[in-house]
């Protein structure tokens, strides 16, 4: 639903308080507020909630479950294996890193303009 729709619905949905209130108070003040048929009572146009609602599923939470005891306390002896990252570094990209690092404290240092640096990013 895009904004200009969005827009026109809600002021389709206004109406003035002042209006609202007395008919509420109308209707509050009449002698079959209690026999009313349904057929009666305004409907309340749900348009703009439904178009929400539909686009957000409710999405299912895995349950807890309880770690075995033993396993837990080995789990916490054991020293942790260290994950190393999948690219490897080459030349190139440690140059390009130490440029980037000259030009960030040289902008720092006023030496060059600050976002320099961005600019000659590739």
């Amino acid at each position: 639903m895009d904004k200009p729709e969005v827009k026109r619905l809600l002021r389709e949905q206004t109406e003035p308080m002042d209006r609202a209130v007395s008919k509420k108070l109308a209707r509050l003040q009449s002698d079959d507020v209690f026999t009313e048929d349904a057929s009666q009572i305004p409907q309340v146009d749900n348009s703009l909630l439904n178009a929400f609602s539909e686009t957000r599923k409710p999405t299912s939470v895995p349950t807890y479950s309880q770690p075995n005891a033993k396993d837990f306390y080995q789990n916490l002896q054991s020293k942790p294996e260290p994950k190393y990252a999948e690219m490897t570094p080459t030349q190139q990209t440690i140059e390009q890193h130490k440029q980037n690092i000259a030009a960030k404290i040289a902008a720092l240092r006023g030496i060059s303009m600050p976002g320099d640096y961005l600019r000659q990013k590739k």
